[in-house]
């Protein structure tokens, strides 16, 4: 039972999908207790463009929410943020987080759910135009290098499908099996050592820091032990941040 524990260490590929078409992305994350209470943004997960027209996604904890691990799009310098909290009141919980869109639409859904829920806690949020430019993924951080303070992560897939419910439950419960279709991502994030094989259809990642190998992991699919075995809502806050030309708007609560 492990995982890869990021501290000031991430991973990260120039492969993406793309973002204007159909698309589904997915990760188990777990924010320690390290990675609450600062006074700058941390993030999980990223993708998107920098600059003051920046836009893209986000999994982080926010250094003026920073007792909440939230999820959400933005676009233009974040001065249009929606999004969810997906754990609140320094939750160290696992929690798979999803991100769903339908091609042309500036509309997206934000789904989670706590290890062994079998339902989808979902969100549609919307900006007044669809997100663009994909640049790189980073786990561990963001395309701003807003690295996790101490985080751990496992099972991340993304799909240039927008997935069911259902279809998605599944692809998220088989955490050391790549989900049926085509994955251009499916990082196990097992271990440090095989943090950067990816077995979908893009190349390696690159890491970034030294990654560690933590001794939990979700607690879904097969109750083997991998490790030692064959592998067999909303609020009116307002944020902001001039951080690397970013301005972070409301943030959101879940119903």
């Amino acid at each position: 039972m492990t995982c890869v524990r990021h501290v000031s260490a991430s991973l990260s590929s120039a492969s993406q999908l793309t973002v204007t078409g159909d698309f589904t992305y997915c990760i188990w994350v777990k924010p320690n207790s390290g990675e609450y209470g600062a006074g700058t943004d941390k993030a999980i997960l990223g993708w998107g463009s920098t600059g003051g027209t920046s836009e893209g996604f986000n999994i982080a904890v926010l250094a003026a929410a920073n007792t909440t691990l939230q999820a959400f799009v933005f676009r233009n310098g974040g001065s249009e943020l929606q999004g969810v909290n997906a754990l609140t009141g320094s939750d160290t919980s696992w929690v798979c987080i999803a991100l769903r869109h339908t091609s042309g639409s500036a509309s997206y859904d934000i789904s989670f759910r706590k290890e062994n829920v079998t339902t989808w806690t979902t969100t549609n949020v919307s900006l007044t135009t669809q997100i663009t430019a994909a640049g790189s993924i980073f786990i561990g951080t963001d395309q701003f290098t807003e690295n996790a303070a101490d985080s751990d992560s496992r099972h991340f897939f993304c799909q240039a499908v927008r997935m069911s419910d259902a279809t998605l439950l599944t692809a998220s419960q088989g955490i050391d099996s790549a989900p049926a279709g085509t994955n251009l991502h499916w990082m196990r994030l097992l271990d440090s050592t095989t943090a950067t094989t990816n077995g979908g259809t893009a190349g390696n990642w690159t890491s970034a820091g030294t990654l560690q190998t933590a001794a939990t992991q979700p607690t879904e699919g097969a109750t083997i032990d991998v490790s030692l075995s064959d592998t067999p809502a909303v609020g009116d806050s307002m944020v902001t941040s001039s951080e690397f030309g970013r301005v972070l708007g409301p943030q959101y609560r879940t119903f």
